[in-house]
């Protein structure tokens, strides 16, 4: 407790300079880092011959000696910015409490050097450690360049459809929050203690968290909470105080209010937090003597005082809330966006079957997705895996089975029963219901070589080549069935993609999450090319690509997206609306 009331101290006494340093410092790698990464990454794709990366095309990027120097250049980029961040932050924190300081000429030189030293084998171990520690943003320590990278949910959402999926990502997870508190000293380490290699780092870090861990986990815990409180306060006092004043929510300057101060309390509170904790881990490095000598016995510099600075920062943050309220303030639903019950709704029944189709009908979704395979003797099944085991407990392939013996197979999921129905009854029941469907392909490589006549044959025959879609992941595949079929609509699902779009003969893409952009949105209408977005289940996305310029998002969650969808038309609360923004 009292190593959180000296931290605490340390921030109050230095609060001004703490958060104008380091939020010059966010300004600078957000921008000019990202700039420099965005044109290093453009060179990769110009020297691979590449118009993006995706899971297709990744080893091309390494058949031209260009291209793998470019990359090269482009770890040794995100290294440097990395060092720049943590030097910069470290070497404030390390002076405030040694009472000395680091001008930014030295930061700068020592960040320099530390991103020379990783330029060989130890690049590797600084890769390593930084994809470690994406899962859990080393527990609070996260570089602004990490920030925004995450395990996509298409991933761990698979996981999660089953006890065993759900235990090995629980069991991951763990491992991975253990491993980044071993891990945590390391960065801080690299700065002041500059004569060791990455890699001894990385062994001095754990050196150091095999004895206390429990104990610097609690004091990061309290730190955190006594941080987050104030925080928390102040947003609801915010509330009160703005919803007494405009209880309907729509007065334009109560907005701006309300999202500057919410935009910057949460900010300041990443960044203090941040500071935080580099102090914490700083003075146990500094009790343990592990500084380098050069840093210990660096000479105070002149410290730099500027109104001019201070005046620009003011007008940054400010021109910065203003672009933001503006783009916020600008939003608008969009009234065609459609509603894609992914598997249909199995939240009540299971995936991919009929009472999954109804449950999606009675939740108000504009479209079904669902999966067919073809059998060994050339028919079509609903069904998302190419094995039976997960939902229906038969260890065995459908490519390698006959149609009487796959259809009606009973399937259990989550405490509901059904049984495994054809693509003929699937379809006859979405007519039923006045459904249309978003079919997707699934070839498991063993099909005959009249497939794709087979599913075209089967599409028209069963009504649904009209009104509904037809896609896939397999790119050759969903191309031909648009060459032998133009009047389909079909569509590409784009599981992972860094860059634009290719020139795919389809009529629209299917985007994760993780991989969509406003950018990838504007490329595809002006190619006259729809844009889907999937699998959107958190209400904050919800809200979010409800006002995007999409056709559609694809959901596990059909009612709570209705629901969103419903409360946007409706204009409700501006306040609500910014708060499931921010997810609070």
């Amino acid at each position: 407790m009292n190593t959180v009331r000296k931290t605490l101290s340390n921030i109050n006494k230095y609060k001004f300079t703490y958060i104008l340093n380091a939020s010059l410092l966010q300004f600078f790698i957000t921008s000019v880092g990202f700039f420099v990464l965005g044109q290093i990454l453009n060179l990769i794709l110009i020297f691979s011959g590449q118009e993006n990366i995706n899971k297709n095309n990744f080893w091309q990027l390494f058949t031209n000696p260009l291209s793998i120097l470019a990359i090269f250049n482009y770890l040794l980029c995100i290294a440097f910015l990395t060092f720049v961040e943590f030097s910069v932050i470290t070497f404030m924190v390390y002076g405030k409490q040694k009472g000395t300081h680091f001008s930014i000429k030295t930061v700068m030189k020592y960040a320099g050097s530390n991103a020379k030293k990783i330029a060989g084998i130890q690049l590797v171990w600084f890769f390593v450690y930084f994809v470690l520690t994406i899962p859990l943003s080393n527990l609070g320590l996260s570089s602004a360049i990490t920030e925004k990278l995450y395990i996509p949910a298409f991933i761990t959402g698979e996981f999660f459809k089953t006890l065993n999926g759900s235990i090995m990502v629980i069991t991951f997870m763990v491992l991975a929050f253990y491993i980044n508190l071993r891990l945590i000293f390391t960065l801080p380490l690299t700065v002041v203690n500059d004569d060791a290699s990455f890699l001894a780092n990385i062994r001095k870090s754990w050196q150091i968290t095999k004895k206390n861990k429990i104990k610097l986990l609690i004091t990061i815990g309290l730190l955190e909470a006594s941080l987050l409180l104030p925080m928390f306060i102040f947003i609801i006092l915010s509330m009160l105080v703005l919803g007494l004043l405009d209880h309907n929510g729509n007065n334009a300057i109560m907005q701006v209010i309300f999202f500057v101060l919410i935009k910057s309390s949460l900010f300041f509170f990443l960044v203090i937090s941040k500071i935080g904790i580099i102090d914490i881990l700083i003075s146990t490095i500094a009790k343990q003597k592990i500084i380098s000598k050069k840093v210990y016995d660096h000479h105070n510099e002149e410290q730099f005082k500027s109104r001019m600075l201070l005046m620009f920062f003011i007008i940054l943050v400010l021109g910065n809330a203003f672009v933001g309220v503006w783009k916020v303030y600008m939003m608008k639903i969009n009234p065609n966006t459609a509603i894609i019950g992914h598997r249909g709704y199995d939240k009540h029944g299971v995936e991919n079957s009929i009472e999954s189709l109804e449950a999606a009908k009675m939740a108000g979704a504009n479209f079904v997705e669902m999966d067919i395979i073809m059998t060994k003797d050339k028919k079509f099944v609903v069904s998302h895996d190419f094995n039976l085991k997960r939902v229906a407990g038969v260890d065995r392939n459908i490519a390698d089975m006959n149609f009487n013996e796959v259809v009606n197979l009973p399937l259990r999921q989550r405490g509901f029963k059904s049984h495994l129905p054809s693509f003929e009854e699937f379809a006859e029941k979405s007519k039923k219901l006045d459904m249309n469907l978003f079919v997707e392909l699934k070839p498991h490589g063993r099909e005959p070589e009249d497939y794709y006549d087979i599913f075209i044959k089967e599409m028209k025959r069963l009504g649904l080549a009209e009104k509904s879609k037809v896609i896939s992941i397999d790119q050759k595949t969903i191309e031909t069935i648009e060459k032998k079929a133009p009047e389909f609509k079909t569509g590409y699902i784009i599981p992972l993609q860094f860059g634009g779009f290719n020139k795919t003969n389809v009529d629209f893409y299917v985007i994760e999450d993780f991989s969509y952009s406003e950018r990838l949105a504007e490329q595809a209408k002006k190619h006259h090319k729809g844009i889907y977005v999937w699998t959107i289940n958190e209400e904050s996305k919800l809200y979010k690509y409800l006002q995007q310029p999409i056709d559609g998002i694809i959901t596990d969650e059909v009612l709570l997206a209705k629901t969103v969808q419903e409360k946007l038309s409706n204009k409700e609360s501006y306040l609500d609306r910014l708060l499931m923004m921010f997810d609070l």
